[in-house]
């Protein structure tokens, strides 16, 4: 039996646990393989060596690429304006974006379009993703090949996020609405990592305290306080570190992955260690901007 040990006493999000997890040893060519075989855009992921203070850490580099031009229209919907509004940024965790296209919105009002962190490379004109209802979503998951515990872990970090966004909403969890880039960043990361732990045959999790981080977080609806709403509502029940950092520490994805997957919490158990990860977030802070993942076999 493999227990998962999720030391995130500087924050998470989805790129952090999903780099930590493929630094400590899971099979990148396996996670990418299974989440090629779903019906997303076509994406590269690879993964890069960063320090962070000090540390070695893995940094996802998720890369939408041309072939995306083709399954995307060419008509831009005038709604939809370039906003940048990456509260995330704050953390480390923001899209570095290598294109020139036209109407493409990431709206942060909604749960996915929160924690990503990845090195995007967009050589298209715009982006005109569907927009993923969270019942679309899951249903992507129950009618996919993907192995019975992954499909079961992903399903969970979705509902939880799905609720806590329903209730802020006002709406029914069901319907609420992943938008564009987000929605692909936010599903590869939560999909990726629910393979990295099978491909680690993790059987039992646990984390420590979480970090908010404070001060305030633009969006898509405009500034609000850190923690994120979604990330606060997600985070009921979920001890707090006492580490007081101006920015966003935890996003609505890793505090989902907490909440969800999270058998226990609490500090390092009294187990001998087999292996550590780092997966690193792409702001500096005065910290080690990083996740630690730590793997026991009992």
């Amino acid at each position: 039996m493999k227990q998962l040990y999720l030391d995130c006493q500087y924050g998470i999000s989805g790129d952090m646990t999903l780099s930590a997890l493929i630094d400590l040893g899971a099979d990148l060519a396996y996670i990418t393989g299974h989440l090629k075989s779903l019906p997303i855009d076509p994406f590269s992921m690879a993964v890069k060596r960063v320090n962070k203070r000090g540390i070695s850490s893995n940094l996802l580099d998720l890369q939408f690429t041309e072939a995306e031009l083709a399954a995307v229209g060419a008509q831009a919907d005038s709604d939809h304006h370039h906003e940048h509004d990456h509260g995330h940024e704050e953390e480390g965790h923001s899209h570095h974006h290598a294109h020139s296209h036209q109407g493409h919105s990431h709206s942060r009002g909604h749960s996915l379009s929160h924690g990503h962190s990845h090195h995007h490379v967009h050589t298209h004109h715009h982006h005109d993703h569907e927009h993923r209802k969270a019942s679309t979503i899951l249903e992507m998951i129950e009618t996919s090949d993907l192995p019975l515990r992954v499909k079961d872990r992903s399903r969970r970090v979705f509902e939880v996020i799905a609720e806590a966004e329903g209730k802020i909403h006002g709406m029914d969890p069901r319907e609420v609405h992943f938008h564009e880039v987000g929605a692909m960043d936010s599903i590869i990361d939560i999909i990726g990592v629910c393979l990295a732990l099978e491909s680690l045959e993790v059987d039992r999790i646990t984390a420590s305290p979480v970090p908010t981080g404070h001060g305030k977080v633009k969006m898509a609806h405009g500034l609000y306080p850190i923690p994120a709403p979604a990330t606060a509502e997600i985070l009921r029940g979920v001890p707090l570190e006492d580490f007081h950092v101006r920015g966003e520490l935890t996003t609505p994805t890793g505090a989902g992955f907490l909440k969800a997957l999270a058998d226990d919490y609490g500090y390092m158990p009294a187990l001998a260690i087999d292996r550590i990860g780092y997966g690193a977030g792409r702001k500096d802070f005065e910290h080690p901007n990083v996740l630690r993942a730590i793997l026991f076999e009992l």
